[in-house]
């Protein structure tokens, strides 16, 4: 057996042209709908995205992408919409800075918790009342099976016919406890309520599996917006370029297309030199 090699590779490069709804800095963009999924850190978010205050030198109306038309703000707010598989989110975004009040409040307050659930206290139960005796004959039977057939099937062929008749039981107990589990099971979790940093609420929080897979509702209902785009896309977020260390050289920043690299990349180049950052 050949042995397994581990590898290990820094982080993507973020384009945040990805994360402009609206105008890119790079127009026509290769890589802007490549996001397919992930964990997106920014770091020094105050600086790329600015305040009311030192945002104010800001032509908003200019037709180069900047902090007012690129639609920043709207991809953070609707990025669970883009993401959404199942029922679950495969998207989240971490953002640091010195001082909250560095960013703009738009942006700032979709941060703050206003819902916090408790998924470290959940119970899960089922709604059967008394009948909850034939879930529990279906879990003793799948456990059976899963005992006795990997234990057997170590010393023997699975081929047999006891094994296939525990096994086709084993499959039928299987269906039908997903199915009872899908129908009747809930979580039963705590829910904090925020208002800014005060708590003004505790309560008893009730997640029914009924109410997730009976198409009742979804959390990715605005995903078309973008569909065309990621249908389309020719590159994956796979395909970025990564870091080559912990810390970002000058041609990686500039890769990011960020604003605030923008600002300071004159001061880096020589004398006369032409600043091509947005070539």
């Amino acid at each position: 057996i050949p042995p397994v090699i581990y590898t290990s590779s820094y982080s993507k490069i973020l384009d945040f042209d990805i994360l402009r709804l609206s105008k890119k800095v790079v127009s026509n963009n290769e890589l802007a709908s490549c996001f397919d999924g992930g964990v997106i850190p920014i770091t020094e978010i105050g600086k790329e995205r600015l305040n009311q205050l030192t945002s104010q030198l800001v032509n908003k109306k200019i037709d180069v992408a900047n902090q007012f038309n690129d639609g920043f703000n709207n991809f953070v707010k609707m990025a669970r919409h883009f993401n959404t598989i199942r029922h679950r989110c495969f998207i989240k975004i971490f953002m640091d800075d010195q001082r909250a009040m560095s960013l703009n409040a738009d942006l700032r307050e979709i941060n703050e918790v206003t819902l916090y659930i408790d998924r470290k206290e959940k119970e899960f139960n089922l709604a059967l009342g008394p009948y909850w005796i034939i879930p529990w004959i279906q879990q003793r039977i799948i456990s059976f099976w899963e005992q006795y057939y990997y234990r057997f099937r170590a010393v023997r062929s699975d081929g047999t016919l006891f094994i296939y008749l525990i096994s086709a039981l084993a499959g039928v107990a299987s269906r039908s406890l997903e199915r009872t589990i899908n129908t009747f099971g809930y979580e039963k979790m705590r829910l904090q309520i925020f208002q800014g940093e005060k708590n003004t609420d505790n309560v008893a929080y009730f997640l029914a599996n009924k109410k997730i897979y009976s198409q009742r509702y979804v959390t990715d209902a605005l995903s078309d917006l973008q569909e065309k785009q990621y249908s389309e896309a020719v590159f994956g977020f796979a395909d970025l370029d990564s870091y080559k260390t912990v810390r970002a050289s000058q041609s990686e920043l500039a890769k990011q297309h960020s604003y605030f690299y923008a600002d300071i990349e004159p001061i880096n180049n020589s004398p006369g030199e032409e600043d091509d950052f947005f070539n």
